[in-house]
């Protein structure tokens, strides 16, 4: 049905047309993200040992940034600090394009991680794309996300309001948008509780986060992955997940498990950050697919 032009003043409103199948249907693999190597920079000069202070936390972690990544999430890592919003907190001013190319590199982690991540891949596939394909008509006005959904508005495609009346046009990239929020929030929860010792991540993740977009058959599609899903120790063993081969498995794995939780704490309040300009524009619908 040719939904109708939202109301005046209205921010848009996402609401799927699709069926499920369709929202999680399979596109063309986006191309894999570009390695991204930052020089280390020089060590200061060391003060004699009864003046030396030990850095704090923080520090400790800006430096490890400005190192070369040895892991495909510390890579990850790297593309999400590049992707802050600045100033701090204000997620309409979120770079798209550096979004974009962190959203891959999130895909390409993902699709080393085993079967159980299989739909998750095949669902940022299709949304990337979309997206990419919406900011590369209009990369001015698409830029940050504020542009893109301003855009989305503008369209007149959508019909906007609260979420449970919100509907989106079935092709547009304001669709896409929603569902890759979807999935990298549930994606990014599952694997930051995983990789904090969490042994029920999935069935703790998944209602609290993706879950409540599904129905009855979608969402038992979904929880039998689970079974499918890695524990922490198989996951962070994954050589697929090394971009080096220096050093014992085991300082390897602790690596992965360090990288990879840096960047989920990274991820996630970012998704979710997104999540809310999109609801402050209206564009958030509440509805099961």
């Amino acid at each position: 049905d040719t939904d109708a032009p939202p109301p005046s003043g209205c921010h848009q409103p996402p609401g799927m047309s699709e069926s499920a199948l369709e929202a999680h249907g399979v596109a063309s693999a986006p191309e894999t993200t570009e390695q991204v190597v930052r020089e280390a920079t020089a060590e200061d000069k060391q003060e004699p040992e009864s003046s030396a202070v030990t850095p704090a936390p923080q520090e400790n972690a800006e430096r490890r940034q400005n190192t070369a990544p040895r892991t495909e999430v510390g890579l990850l890592l790297n593309l999400l600090v590049a992707t802050r919003p600045a100033p701090e907190n204000q997620f309409r001013n979120v770079p798209l394009p550096s979004f974009l190319k962190a959203a891959e590199q999130f895909r390409n982690c993902i699709a080393k991680m085993g079967p159980g991540f299989a739909m998750g891949v095949a669902d940022m596939d299709k949304n990337i794309s979309g997206m990419k394909r919406a900011c590369e008509a209009e990369p001015t006005s698409r830029a940050t996300l504020g542009g893109f959904l301003e855009s989305e508005v503008a369209s007149g495609k959508h019909k906007c309001g609260d979420p449970s009346k919100v509907k989106l046009h079935g092709t547009s990239a304001a669709v896409n948008f929603v569902w890759l929020m979807r999935g990298m929030e549930f994606t990014g929860t599952l694997l930051q509780l995983l990789l904090d010792g969490d042994t029920q991540a999935p069935q703790t993740a998944y209602p609290a986060t993706l879950g409540q977009y599904h129905g009855t058959f979608t969402s038992m599609a979904f929880r039998a992955l689970f079974f499918t899903m890695p524990s922490k120790e198989t996951l962070c063993q994954s050589a697929a997940l090394c971009l080096d081969t220096d050093g014992s498995i085991s300082e390897r794995s602790a690596l992965v498990a360090e990288d990879g939780l840096r960047a989920m704490n990274e991820l996630v309040p970012l998704v979710q950050g997104m999540i809310g300009v999109c609801k402050e524009f209206q564009l958030w619908d509440n509805r099961k697919v």
